[in-house]
Parts: structure tokens; C-alpha cells; sequence
């Protein structure tokens, strides 16, 4: 009886670690897949408030606040390292954000469109938030980034 309640457990733990395995793998290559798009002049990544291309941000937000058609990709991560995409295109007069959360295990897996009038800069003690004001979804401001002071 303790001979096949051992093995049992065996048996079980064994699953169990493939189990985990298997995810370890398919996030590993999720995050190989974000480190080409990294490549892209375009391409913000947020990992947890520490951003890399933080002076093409700027740039961005100086074409929106000029009227100037601009073009951004932000990526930022979950606590299990999942990426989500925020897409932001500015037509002189308008930002359309485009969420994909399709790669996020554990969240809606879901692409949505939201269109807004303007982007600012909003200080926090901590840190420094990009909000997106005048949404046609939503209540209030919509944070695409969070940057650590």
C-alpha cells in the first residue's frame, strides 16, 4: 500500500514538473521573440518602470504636442513576464491605441482599439505615468506606461 502511494506521488510530482517545464519553455521563447522586435527605432519596452528608448518616447510626445504624425510600439511586461503590446499611431489630430494582450497567459487575451485626443505626462511621487486623456472608452485616463523617478 505505501510502495503504490509512493509511486503515485511519484507520478504526480513527475506531471507536475513537465507541466511547469512546458510554460518555463513557451515564455522563454515568447520574451526571444519580444528581444527581435527590440530591434524596431520604434519599439518602447517597460520592464517593471525600467524603459529602454526612453529618448524616442520623448520624441513621440513632442510630435503629438507639434501635431506631427507619429508612430510608437510600447511593450511592458506582466509579473510572469508575459509581454503586452500597446501600439500608438497619432494622424495629426487623434491617437489610436491598439492593446494586445493576446501573449498574456493569465489575462483577457484580447486586442482592443481605443481612440483618444492627447498624451501627457502626469508626476507621482514615484513615478512618472503617460496617460492618455480623452478617450472614447473608458473613465479617465488611460496609463500606457509608468516610468520609476
Amino acid at each position: 500500500m505505501k510502495k503504490g502511494l509512493m509511486f503515485g506521488w511519484l507520478v504526480a510530482l513527475a506531471i507536475f514538473s513537465a507541466c511547469q517545464a512546458d510554460g518555463a519553455i513557451e515564455t522563454e521563447k515568447e520574451n526571444a521573440e519580444v528581444k527581435e522586435e527590440d530591434s524596431s527605432e520604434d519599439t518602447v519596452l517597460d520592464r517593471h518602470g525600467e524603459l529602454t528608448k526612453e529618448e524616442r518616447l520623448a520624441a513621440s510626445l513632442e510630435n503629438v504636442e507639434s501635431k506631427k504624425k507619429d508612430r510608437i510600439s510600447i511593450i511592458s511586461f506582466t509579473a510572469e513576464g508575459d509581454p503586452i503590446g500597446h501600439e500608438l499611431s497619432f494622424d495629426g489630430s487623434m491617437i489610436k491605441l491598439i492593446v494586445d494582450s493576446t501573449k498574456d497567459q493569465f489575462g483577457f487575451g484580447k486586442v482592443t482599439e481605443i481612440m483618444c485626443r492627447t498624451i501627457k505626462e502626469v508626476e507621482a511621487a514615484e513615478q512618472i505615468d503617460y496617460a492618455l486623456q480623452g478617450c472614447n472608452k473608458g473613465d479617465g485616463d488611460i496609463i500606457v506606461l509608468a516610468k520609476w523617478k
